[in-house]
């Protein structure tokens, strides 16, 4: 059995996570840990090992927003084949964005 290093909540919510270069989404968040995300992206995503800068937000609650830097670690077609399930770990957060993301996985957390 996997045992995962950080523990992931479902996000209900759109969550926006967007390129930093060219300011376009990346996806729709499914769930969010202290590690990563996995998120649905179209057509033309991201590939494992591409790295990324993105700005990860909340606007309907504005309890997040966060920058830093990402890996996607794999990536699998959905069913319909229009799209990726894809994964993503966080490899450059600063001190400051971690807090903030910690906070926001807590009130994930206190939905469960």
């Amino acid at each position: 059995m996997e045992k995962r290093r950080h523990q992931r909540f479902a996000v209900d919510r759109p969550i926006q996570a967007i390129n930093r270069l060219d300011d376009r989404e990346l996806g729709r968040l499914i769930n969010l840990s202290e590690g990563g995300f996995m998120a649905i992206c179209g057509q033309g995503g991201p590939e494992p090992g591409h790295l990324l800068q993105l700005t990860i937000k909340d606007p309907e609650r504005q309890a997040l927003e966060i920058q830093g830097g990402v890996r996607c670690v794999w990536r699998e077609p959905t069913h319909g084949g229009d799209g990726y399930w894809c994964g993503y770990q966080f490899i450059d957060l600063s001190d400051d964005d971690r807090r903030k993301l910690q906070s926001y996985l807590a009130l994930l957390a206190d939905k469960d």
